[in-house]
């Protein structure tokens, strides 16, 4: 009876830590597109604020 405990136990374990691991993957990979949307709207708002304080002064050149 303790055999057939653990024949189960242990690949139930390795499947939830298989779960788990997938769950934690996509998570981090949705955080690193979600920090890389938020870099890139930044850099185009410093860009713009550059381009913007930038281009009077060609104006009188």
């Amino acid at each position: 009876m303790e055999n057939n405990v653990f024949q189960i136990l242990i690949p139930a374990t390795g499947l939830v830590s298989g779960l788990i691991g997938a769950f934690v993957g996509l998570q981090n990979r949705a955080l690193l597109a979600e920090v890389r949307k938020e870099l890139a709207e930044m850099e185009n708002r410093v860009i713009a604020r550059i381009n913007g304080t930038l281009l009077p002064a060609h104006n009188y050149i």
